[in-house]
């Protein structure tokens, strides 16, 4: 229960004059010599009693270092919240990017063992026992190469822009192909036009790259209109210094 000020005050009060009273009237005993132990015990309660307003102060701000001491341990907890929150994300993100991208090419004190692996692969019969014809006919037509080839001019271009005009992103931070090409854009440095059409012909260039179903009229589009696109980005670059 919370008392309020005045209450406090006049409860004091009450109390300091009763002990007062009190040892008024044992005064001459106590002045005597005579004191008993409960005489010392006012004695010592009224001389304390008297020092409650200083004690009450000192006590007022103890309490606000307590109030800052638990506002401190709050701050931490929180702080430490937020590291912890922090690497929970690191771990998702990297599991995230296990699992969903392949990742750099692997290294060439890597490959040893790798080649390890294809040896164990090539001794197990169950896995090398496919047909021939199977692996023929999904051998890549020339309409699968050459939209490889435009995504893979489109992708350098960009990647060499992107380098050159933000190097601190490019150099910290992994960005995608259509997130490059929406900062660029964003900047100003490639065309609406471009920029409108660019993610169409990459989509295109990926179908067939990975080997999905494309129309006539699809594959002909970007064949027919990938140059105009790549001589637009490679325009800008050639041109770079003058942005």
């Amino acid at each position: 229960m919370k008392f309020s000020d005045n209450f406090k005050l006049w409860w004091w009060i009450l109390l300091l004059l009763s002990t007062a009273s009190i040892l008024g009237y044992r005064l001459g005993d106590i002045t005597s010599g005579n004191a008993t132990t409960n005489d010392s015990f006012l004695l010592g309660l009224f001389v304390a009693m008297m020092l409650v307003p200083i004690f009450a102060e000192m006590e007022f701000l103890g309490i606000k270092l307590k109030q800052e001491i638990d506002e401190l341990k709050e701050s931490i907890r929180i702080q430490f919240g937020d590291i912890k929150s922090d690497i929970r994300n690191s771990q998702n993100q990297t599991l995230n990017a296990t699992f969903h991208s392949f990742g750099p090419p692997p290294s060439e004190n890597k490959l040893s063992e790798l080649k390890q692996e294809i040896e164990i692969i090539k001794s197990n019969p169950e896995l090398v026992e496919v047909e021939k014809e199977g692996v023929d006919s999904d051998i890549p037509t020339d309409d699968n190469i050459d939209l490889f080839v435009v995504r893979y001019k489109i992708e350098r271009i960009v990647n060499r822009l992107f380098a050159y005009f933000f190097p601190d992103i490019a150099n910290n931070q992994r960005m995608s192909l259509l997130e490059q090409i929406s900062q660029l854009s964003r900047s100003g440095l490639i065309n609406n036009d471009v920029k409108t059409v660019l993610p169409k012909v990459l989509a295109t260039c990926n179908y067939a790259i990975h080997g999905r179903p494309l129309t006539r009229k699809q594959i002909d589009f970007v064949k027919d209109n990938a140059d105009v696109v790549i001589s637009a980005l490679s325009a800008t670059y050639e041109n770079r210094d003058m942005f």
